[in-house]
């Protein structure tokens, strides 16, 4: 996922100057940590004054991660040098259209974005790589194997898409789509989905979404797995744990098309870890049916992208990302 990145800053280096002089722009503004590295060690992290006052962000897991990473790897001590770690949930907005003049480490960025580079999320750190949500889901599908699942597709989820705390837009966001098409559909042996919870700070209520007959009350991450077929889509940026979790059961997976992307979607294959399906929905009835009725080809698919993610480790994401910062931080031509 990282390769073009590279590339960009192996070409064109950075300086000092060059993260002091992005900070400064977005200090008071955006949520952000400058790294410093000396000789292995995470000796220090400048906050942004945006990211002291809220006190929000993901940096301290990410802090954690990386300085248990600087011990691990064996080119740990060669680790010398600055960057920017992102801490809100994406790259998105105007700092997406200036990653270009410093690098910065990002969960999830627009995949035109060339300059940033995605590193694993922090539900993934703060659970040591889901470790027991694997557990759970292991249970849950011996439980419920195939044979005894619903055929059909299910998804909950918050009203978290683009437009979905506006009065005057929140019909239009793909998740408010998503659970309208499953109320005027009304063939929940095709597709069941609803909303759990409205955009926090949003305009629109849990009250505007019953009237539509759009909610339903939370469910645990079990009850997705009595289903055969379950549906990936967006909210504000990736949707980090619910994403990975339904990629790493034995349900195949929906996965709607989105300019955002995370560090390991580059290992995801259309057709073979999940079925395609696009981002305005158009195609989604076809796609359930499609897996309706090739059962072999839907179980196999469930099964590959059940595979894949156990390839995901605490472990496998230390090296990566250790790899990743030692050629980073060689690019900073003042280190």
């Amino acid at each position: 996922m990282n390769e073009a990145a590279l590339a960009y800053w192996e070409a064109t280096g950075y300086t000092n100057e060059d993260l002091l002089s992005f900070c400064r722009k977005y200090d008071k503004t955006q949520l952000f940590g400058l790294l410093h590295f000396v000789h292995g060690d995470l000796s220090h992290i400048t906050i942004s004054s945006c990211l002291a006052e809220c006190k929000q962000g993901h940096l301290g897991a990410w802090s954690e991660f990386l300085s248990e990473m600087a011990m691990q790897h064996p080119q740990g001590s060669s680790l010398h040098g600055s960057c920017i770690l992102w801490a809100h949930d994406g790259l998105i907005g105007e700092p997406a259209t200036n990653a270009h003049q410093a690098p910065l480490l990002t969960f999830g960025r627009h995949c035109h974005n060339a300059e940033s580079l995605l590193i694993p999320d922090p539900s993934f750190l703060h659970s040591a790589g889901h470790v027991q949500k694997r557990e759970e889901i292991h249970r849950a599908d011996e439980d419920i194997p195939w044979e005894r699942k619903l055929n059909s597709a299910f998804w909950r989820g918050a009203a978290s898409s683009g437009g979905a705390g506006k009065k005057a837009r929140f019909l239009e966001s793909s998740r408010v789509r998503l659970a309208l098409l499953s109320k005027e559909w009304n063939s929940p042996e095709l597709l069941d989905a609803k909303i759990t919870k409205a955009a926090e700070g949003g305009e629109v209520t849990k009250e505007d979404f019953e009237e539509l007959g759009l909610f339903d009350e939370l469910v645990p991450f079990s009850t997705f797995q009595r289903y055969r077929y379950q549906i990936d889509i967006d909210g504000v940026c990736c949707a980090w744990l619910s994403c990975f979790l339904k990629l790493a059961s034995q349900s195949a997976v929906l996965k709607v098309e989105s300019h955002y992307e995370q560090w390991y979607f580059d290992r995801l294959v259309p057709w073979v870890h999940f079925v395609p399906v696009s981002s305005n929905l158009s195609n989604l009835r076809e796609r359930i049916e499609w897996l309706q009725n090739h059962d072999e080809s839907a179980r196999a698919i469930g099964m590959a992208s059940h595979q894949l993610m156990k390839e995901f480790t605490l472990e496998t994401e230390q090296q990566r990302t250790g790899d990743l910062l030692l050629r980073l931080l060689a690019c900073q031509k003042d280190r």
